[in-house]
């Protein structure tokens, strides 16, 4: 089954006139029998609401559905593999429409997917710690372009796409709560060469920002431990090198946009508990988790790159998908770029 998605640029999809599927409700019907029970199993794992369906009917079955079609365009050996990043502030949904994609890419169109999120590349505690001593002591905060290994992510991303099935290809893990790279047998093992690799991350697809937009300070954070400029001038000549080469061989980009950065810190809050209800179900220490101040703190670290990716992302990413404050999405945008690429 094939799902029209946008047929002009810039169209806009409000699903309250122009619904893609006749009513959520019924939407199970356009799909084979084998995907709709993992769908409510998904939705129901993850803790969503019950009208979430709505959402994978109005918007993340069609995302699928054109990214499956591009995929099956794909014929030479060079690119036989089809690059798509999800890009998204900290809260955003983005893990969650990187995993539904996966799911709606392998059972409904028999597209074989493998999900990998920036954050488990970044670099481990003692090489942050080491970049604080020889560049800034922010740099000891993992997050910001600078503090992932991106040698790691090229060599898993190459080794993805030129998989031959000899030998499983490594992807790594990171444990936020210890703020460190697991150890390499807790690692995932991807055996299968994926039609389809999602990069999922909040600085994904983000392009750089002109020098002069570096010297004004945006929150207390920069005023008072980045007075010269160095800690986000390093980040942003990041992002304009390593980060951009990654970034270049993106075939498409999704983007969710939020409302604001305000949402943010209540969105990265409700993770921080989620993952302290986790560890506690699991019977372990939650020590390393953060305090409301200490997130506040932490989220600071983002936000000139976050407020820069909200004000450009839409005249460069593929689709943006518009979320207002409790995560909703309220609309879904091609990009007029996309008619040009």
């Amino acid at each position: 089954m094939a799902i029209s998605l946008l047929r002009h640029r810039s169209d806009r999809i409000n699903p309250s006139s122009k619904r893609l599927f006749p009513e959520p409700t019924t939407y199970m019907a356009y799909i084979n029998s084998r995907l709709a029970p993992l769908i409510s199993a998904e939705i129901s794992k993850k803790g969503l609401p019950s009208d979430f369906a709505s959402t994978i009917a109005d918007y993340y079955l069609p995302l699928a559905s054109e990214i499956a079609s591009t995929a099956g365009q794909i014929s030479t050996d060079i690119k036989s593999t089809l690059l798509v990043g999800v890009l998204g502030s900290q809260g955003s949904g983005k893990s969650t429409l990187a995993d539904f994609l996966k799911l709606i890419l392998e059972q409904q169109f028999n597209t074989s997917t493998v999900v990998m999120s920036l954050d488990d590349f970044y670099l481990t505690r003692e090489q942050r710690r080491k970049l604080s001593i020889d560049i800034h002591p922010l740099l000891t905060t993992r997050g910001v372009p600078g503090t992932h290994d991106i040698e790691l992510l090229n060599n898993t991303i190459d080794q993805l796409k030129n998989f031959d099935g000899s030998t499983p290809v490594p992807v790594p893990m990171f444990e936020k709560a210890n703020d460190d790279r697991a150890p390499f047998k807790h690692w995932q093992n991807i055996s299968t060469k994926p039609k389809v690799i999602i990069l999922e991350g909040w600085c994904v697809g983000i392009r750089p920002q002109l020098e002069a937009e570096l010297q004004i300070a945006v929150n207390d954070l920069e005023r008072s431990m980045d007075e010269g400029a160095h800690w986000r001038r390093f980040a942003n000549q990041e992002l304009a090198g390593s980060y951009a080469a990654v970034f270049k061989q993106l075939d498409k980009l999704i983007a969710l946009v939020a409302p604001n950065f305000d949402c943010v810190h209540q969105w990265r809050s409700l993770q921080e508990a989620k993952l302290r209800a986790k560890l506690e179900r699991a019977g372990k220490s939650t020590a390393a988790t953060m305090s409301n101040e200490q997130i506040r703190f932490f989220v600071a670290h983002y936000q000139r790159i976050t407020e820069h990716a909200l004000t450009s992302l839409p005249s460069y990413a593929d689709w943006c998908l518009s979320i207002d404050e409790t995560h909703k999405i309220t609309g879904l945008t091609r990009s007029a770029i996309v008619e040009q690429k």
